[in-house]
């Protein structure tokens, strides 16, 4: 990117690389020089539009120039001046043999200022845009024949705006696609995947244009090859083809409405090279008066990321003029900035704000480059009082008061009238009027200002510590105090401000050493075998303060290398080696307060001294040990009070809240992540993040904290609780805050925290996340037909809309003369598809043609960022046409199998969904998108599967005769001997064998569902009758056919046969009624049955020992009547004639060991019977006259019928409402388990659907509304019972504020003074390097000294400062017992003090009564009282 500055005007502009001002000064419209640096910063290419000369070096020797001889531009003649562009590749691993030099391409592209203009006025010359070369058109091949044409009778190649790629290997022009067109181009980084590849983009006022080649596939002309053996004298027509192909896209709405209010007439140049940064397109928006950055990747074409300011810094955001833009080198850090004096920080991998820093003395920022490895931001900017160019260096993660350091009079680095700076990947080039070269990055007065100068007050002392331990000194001494002068002394004998600060050090005389850091002995560092600490103490009558501490990892000691010390400072450096080893491990070398950060380095310490709880001995040391903890945290807390802005930074820089967690500070933590402060400067202090600095994965700071609360320290998963309601409360505003719960929601499923995760889902966040959607990026198909139901899920277009299909070299060419024709027809068929999807948006979304920016009110966005993309690692599954024929023939054999089988490779959709059994995350609309997102293809999975269980068991049917039909019965059942139609036989053959094809096939696939999910996962209801629905139709029609077969078939195999058949027939109706579970009513009552089964089951358990128990008693009672002289009362009938006569009698009689006449002779009729009673059966029991009969059936009649029966009832009702109003999420529920299973399985055709970044849905808002209810009351109840959910950490606070309190005239964990010295050494120095340390420049009401005292309301002493007690925290077991010793101890000390005091008291009052006797008998001259 170029900086033009013309010292006349003193104002800054910006144009793409090598692309003048467009003004009206010539000078400004159509530069002279040009220059380009490649994307990796390592290249710069140097360009003379008068002289045509090109130029290529490196970076690091600017001078060592290497002149490109590319005939093709010598010979370019123009009527008119041209506006050119340059851009430089990294180098190409490709070289010339006999040459080191590698591969790097030039792209130089010419054009008219009218082709970054959108309205294009026309001229009266036709020639003003025409750019004409000499040329001879022999030695040309048959394929240069589809180039540009050429005018036989001229001579010449008439060529409107174009683009030069050019070869420096050999000095040769690319023919690629761009050829014909004009504009700002691009080089884009190496494709790591495609090393070869090289991708090119081209900006102008119509759109992006593309273009990318394999460097290998180039051919080199026969021309070319010629000359290149005859002392490299090309003729510019030497030209190198290659397979190039052209993408085009039109901008992105935003960009599109700026250029057409704004750029019809003007030149666009300076707002599309200011948007375009490495790879990336950026565009600015505002949304309810807050900055909005899009960013999208020219790579893929799609918008990767959406930046929110936050609403508190927004005001500062606002300015004018072009953005100034900056990505880090490793693309961790966005800087951004609108022509105002304020920056914002971006986290590129979460797009949420870090912080934004505000420039008062600044008028408007101009340019911004990391630089120093992305720890420092290099700023051009604009001073307001003089409008003069001042340069600034920001170091971002320094806490030092010259973390940002101004040179003001910037005119003196550039002295030439007119210049530009052109920078890349932390280079940034100076480029004069002469056309000079120059690194500003290398300039004394910028060298100066890269390293903050050290404000030392003094030299440093060096310290013999080797003649100290060669002398017999440490051997009587075990603790050395050395002074200011270099000497030392016994610190056992002298005063110190510490003694011992390790109480996890069991002896006594442990060797130590330590330093007066000045000449009053107020600070003293502190050495022992495992820490580096600094103390500090007013006054012998104050009490002493931890400043620095630094704590090596558990089982490390340390030994000294060297010591110097001076006033507040000193440097040492450290062997560390292991107490087993006593080998040197690691040098480690602390410069204080300089070259150290000691947030990071006490947050460090905060782990280490945890991994130490258990070593302090004793009551005492134990106390030691709390009160260092104690002292550590408030250095933490006092920093944060003060610097806020500066903690956000370190805590990108450092893993400071890993280190926290992994310390177990929990109320540290949860002050940290407290943001219900009313001051914002105290809000949002911590960041998630998966990479550490500066971009290497790391474990999350959640994961850490899962897994730092399971076992024994389980309780610790309070933090767990935090981090979520930290995460999802934030979310509301951007929903990078929930990137990190995305992959780690799984680990609370792993780790029993599953309560985490139900109040996690049951947040507002997941159902009321509103987002404003661009409605070019919706497409109308997406979107209900209808009525909706509740939720509808839809994945958004964010890529850039392309003109037209993927056009190659040879077919722009060859159909060039039909472009314009082309062009037309294209643009009219993107204008009517626009038109048409922007109606068919407002028959869904009223309001949205007015431009309403509440249309879009319904959208909502699933807060779960990647939740459906899978791990790195994972291979896609896309369409292979080699391979599809011999895929598919192995389908039709065997069933697909599973692409994914390691359960670590899955999405976190598809872990949480098979871990989660009771379906808690399912309750909420955020996740039902997800799933009604996954349905559609999973639907067409269980569709194809059902059709083939429903062809199964007709087929069955139809040969088994389970349906009636004359065909069956005639032709199925016949034997081979018969005549019958051959047809109809070879149709019954047909079916058999489809029957047992689609039964393997169907067995096969519960096989390898079965095989990878293991026999414990894959037992299930809905399985067992899978199973039983395949296998029992094989085996019954198996048996069927092999009896038949043998000839007739007996009675009683045909009965067992018939009782097969009939069972089978009921296995499939149910497997078929199962199957419609994964539909939405029929689901529901699936779901109500199988769950009234469920919990009625006990009941009708106990019901069933009831009725077991009356039975058994009838059948003791009845199952041998005679034995106890009892006779049923059978019925006699009378028979008469048509008279009336009686002609006979029947008598009934009893076969009492018969069960038809005596149900109680059998046990098991018996129980059946008495069964039967509940369903008001009675029979047999009139015909026994016998009290114990009428006695037990009573019983019964009040215990099965009267009360239990009734109670089923009753219980069924509760059941049935409860499983009702679940019946929704029993759906979810059997839809996610399809989804489970349909993701992981082979795909021929590719996974089609793919696995958004984002979920964007529908809802319909009153359901919704119920939703958030009921969300609400959730919420209600829990904080109602849970009241003391966390632990009371308060009452860990310390409140000693007599003189640890902070104060302005101290230092504090910096470790640098503000007295007088200080600022009179920085303005000396300001003196002599003309750089001004920062102390007005920039404003943050966080870090500014007039904001340190900070509302009550906002942070309170008693929210920061922790309490001094005896124990703050019982860290485990051991420690509860010493707790409960000391209070023992210190019941006995209060109980001693009593017994004294009421001794003392009672001595008092006896000599106070004989007082007053004494007193009376002297005044009445009585006796004694």
């Amino acid at each position: 990117m170029d900086i033009l500055f013309d010292n006349f005007k003193d104002t800054f502009t910006e144009s793409g690389s090598g692309v003048g001002n467009l003004e009206n000064s010539d000078t400004k419209l159509y530069p002279t020089h040009h220059v380009a640096v490649s994307p990796n910063g390592q290249q710069v290419a140097t360009f003379n539009s008068d002289t045509l000369e090109l130029n290529i070096c490196q970076a690091d020797s600017l001078s060592k120039k290497r002149l490109i001889n590319c005939e093709a531009l010598t010979e370019i003649r123009s009527s008119v001046k041209l506006v050119w562009s340059l851009a430089v590749s990294n180098p190409i691993n490709i070289r010339k043999i006999g040459s080191d030099e590698p591969e790097i391409l030039i792209a130089l592209s010419c054009f008219d200022k009218s082709e970054m203009m959108l309205g294009k006025p026309l001229t009266n010359n036709s020639m003003s845009t025409t750019i004409i070369y000499n040329q001879s058109n022999k030695n040309l091949d048959d394929d240069e024949k589809n180039y540009p044409t050429y005018d036989e009778e001229k001579g010449v190649k008439v060529v409107k705006s174009t683009t030069f790629i050019i070869s420096t290997l050999r000095n040769s022009r690319l023919l690629t696609a761009i050829d014909d067109l004009g504009g700002l181009v691009r080089f884009l980084n190496d494709d790591p995947s495609q090393p070869q590849t090289v991708t090119i983009v081209v900006l102008n006022a119509s759109g992006i244009s593309k273009t990318f080649f394999n460097i290998d596939n180039i051919i080199i002309s026969n021309n070319a090859a010629n000359n290149d053996n005859n002392n490299n004298n090309y003729s510019w027509w030497n030209k190198l083809s290659s397979s190039s192909q052209l993408q085009q896209f039109f901008f992105p709405l935003k960009i599109q409405a700026e250029l057409e209010k704004l750029y019809q007439n003007t030149s666009c140049s300076e707002l599309l090279n200011r948007s375009i940064e490495n790879d990336y397109f950026l565009i600015e928006d505002y949304k309810d008066r807050v900055q909005v950055v899009e960013m999208y990747n020219l790579r893929t074409n799609k918008l990767e990321m959406v930046f929110h300011q936050r609403a508190e810094t927004a005001p500062s955001a606002f300015g004018h003029g072009n953005p100034a833009v900056a990505i880090s080198k490793h693309n961790s850090l966005l800087a951004y900035c609108r022509g105002a004096n304020s920056i914002t920080i971006y986290l590129i991998e979460n797009s949420l704000e870090i912080s934004t820093q505000s420039f008062p003395r600044v008028e408007r920022i101009l340019s911004v480059d990391f630089i120093n490895d992305d720890e420092s931001l290099f700023i051009v900017a604009q001073e307001k009082e003089n409008l003069i160019p001042l340069i600034i260096i920001w170091d971002l993660f320094s806490y030092m008061d010259n973390a940002i350091r101004v040179l003001q009079d910037a005119t003196k680095l550039f002295s030439s009238g007119d210049y530009k700076l052109v920078r890349s990947c932390g280079n940034i080039i100076f480029v004069g009027s002469d056309g000079s070269v120059t690194s500003v990055l290398d300039h004394t007065l910028i060298r100066d200002m890269l390293v903050p100068a050290i404000k030392s007050k003094k030299g440093l002392t060096t310290l013999d510590l080797v003649n100290l331990h060669e002398s017999e000194w440490t051997v009587s001494v075990h603790h050395t105090i050395f002074y200011q002068d270099g000497k030392h002394d016994n610190a056992e004998i002298k005063p110190v401000i510490v003694f011992d600060k390790e109480p996890w050090v069991h002896y006594k005389e442990y060797g130590r050493l330590s330093a007066f850091l000045d000449d009053e002995r107020t600070t003293q560092l502190f050495i022992g075998e495992t820490t580096v600490q600094v103390w500090y103490r007013k006054d012998i009558n104050s009490k002493e303060q931890l400043k620095y501490i630094w704590v090596a990892p558990k089982n490390k000691k340390l030994s000294i290398e060297s010591l110097k010390i001076g006033q507040r400072e000193f440097e040492v450096n450290l062997n560390t080696y292991s107490n087993q080893s006593f080998q040197q491990e690691e040098l480690v070398s602390l410069h204080w307060p300089f070259k150290v950060n000691a947030v990071n380095d006490a947050c460090t310490a905060l782990w280490h001294l945890y991994d130490r709880r258990d070593d302090p001995a004793g009551l005492q040391k134990q106390q030691e040990y709390e009160n260092l903890v104690h002292r550590t945290e408030k250095l933490i807390r006092q920093f944060i009070k003060k610097r806020p802005a500066i903690w956000r930074l370190i805590d990108v820089r450092y893993d400071v809240m890993a280190s926290l967690i992994k310390g177990r500070r929990i109320r540290l933590i949860q002050q940290i992540l407290n943001n219900e402060e009313s001051d914002p400067s105290m809000r949002y202090l911590h960041t998630p993040r998966l990479n550490e600095w500066p971009k290497n994965p790391k474990t999350s700071d959640l994961e850490i904290a899962i897994k730092c609360g399971e076992g024994r320290r389980q309780r610790d998963a309070v933090m767990v609780g935090f981090l979520l309601d930290y995460y999802s409360d934030n979310a509301m505003d951007n929903t990078g805050w929930m990137f990190t719960v995305s992959r780690t929601l799984p680990l609370l499923f792993d780790h029993h925290l599953d309560s985490y995760a139900k109040d996690l889902f049951s947040k507002p966040i997941f159902g009321t996340k509103e987002i404003h959607l661009d409605e070019s990026h919706i497409n109308p198909d997406d979107l209900p037909v209808g009525k909706l139901k509740y939720v509808k899920a839809f994945d958004p277009n964010t890529r850039l809309e392309p003109k037209g299909e993927l056009m190659n070299l040879h077919s722009v060419r060859k159909f060039k003369i039909l472009q314009p024709i082309a062009n037309i027809i294209d643009k009219s068929k993107t204008s009517i598809t626009h038109n048409q999807r922007l109606s068919a948006l407002q028959k869904v979304i009223p309001g949205l043609g007015r431009g309403d920016s509440s249309a879009l009110v319904a959208l909502r966005l699933v807060p779960l960022p990647d939740f459906t993309v899978y791990p790195e690692g994972t291979k896609n599954q896309e369409l292979n046409l080699r391979s599809l024929p011999f895929q598919l023939l192995r389908i039709l054999l065997w069933p697909r199998g599973y692409a994914i089988r390691k359960e670590s490779k899955l999405s976190p959709f598809l872990r949480v969904i098979r871990k989660d059994k009771d379906g808690i995350v399912l309750d909420n609309p955020a996740i039902e998108a997800v799933i009604d997102f996954k349905w559609e293809y999973a639907r067409s999975h269980f569709l194809r599967h059902a059709l083939l269980f429903v062809c199964y068991a007709i087929l069955f049917a139809i040969l088994t005769g389970a349906v009636k039909n004359s065909f069956v019965s005639a032709n199925v059942h016949s034997n081979a001997n018969n005549e019958g139609d051959i047809h109809i036989r070879a149709i019954v053959k047909v079916m058999i064998f489809l029957l047992y094809y689609l039964g393997y096939y169907l067995l096969a696939s519960e096989i390898v569902q079965c095989y990878h999910e293991g026999w414990r996962r894959y037992i299930s209801v809905y399985n067992f009758f899978d199973l039983a629905s395949i296998i029992m139709p094989l085996a019954t029609y198996a048996v069927t056919w092999v009896r038949e077969s043998r000839g007739k078939v007996p009675i009683n195999q045909l009965q067992q046969s018939t009782v097969a058949t009939s069972l089978t027939i009921l296995v499939l109706w149910i497997e078929m009624f199962l199957l419609l579970r994964y539909f939405a009513v029929t689901g529901n009552f699936i779901y109500i049955i199988i769950n009234i089964v469920r919990n009625v089951w006990p009941f009708i358990a106990f019901m069933g020992i009831v009725v077991l128990a009356h039975g058994h008693a009838m059948y003791l009672l009845l199952h041998d009547p005679k034995g106890i002289g009892l006779e049923p009362n059978g019925s006699s009938f009378s028979l008469q004639d048509n008279s009336g006569a009686v002609t006979g009698t029947i008598q009934q009689t009893f076969d009492l060991t018969s069960a038809t006449d005596n149900y109680f002779s059998n046990f098991a009729q018996s129980v059946v019977a008495v069964y039967f009673w509940i369903n008001g059966r009675w029979d047999q029991l009139t015909q026994w006259n016998f009290w114990p009969v009428t006695l037990l059936s009573f019983i019964a009649s009040v215990l099965l019928v009267i009360i239990m029966q009734n109670m089923l009832i009753a219980f069924m009702s509760g059941v049935f409402d409860e499983a009702k109003s679940e019946g929704r999420l029993a759906v979810l529920k059997y839809r996610s388990d399809l989804i489970a299973e349909y993701e992981i399985l082979e795909k021929p055709f590719g996974d089609t659907k793919g696995n958004p970044r984002h979920i964007f849905y529908l809802g319909k808002i009153n359901k919704l509304s119920r939703w958030l209810k009921k969300s609400e009351e959730y919420w209600n109840l829990r904080e109602s019972s849970t009241k003391e959910k966390f632990y009371d950490y308060n009452k860990y606070d310390d409140n000693d504020r007599d003189n640890d309190k902070y104060s302005k005239e101290e230092w504090d964990i910096t470790g640098l003074d503000v007295d007088v010295y200080d600022k009179k050494n920085i303005k000396s120095m300001n003196r002599k390097s003309r750089i001004e340390f920062y102390s007005s420049w920039s404003a943050s009401t966080a870090d500014s000294d007039d904001n340190v005292e900070v509302s009550q309301k906002s942070i309170t002493d008693d929210s920061f400062e922790t309490k001094n007690l005896i124990s703050p925290m019982i860290e485990n077991a051991s420690n509860i017992q010493g707790e409960i010793v000391s209070l023992k101890d210190s019941i006995k000390t209060v109980e001693g003090s009593i017994d004294k005091r009421l001794n003392l008291l009672e001595g008092k009052l006896t000599e106070m009564l004989n007082v007053l006797n004494k007193l009376a008998s002297t005044n009445s001259g009585t006796g004694s009282v």
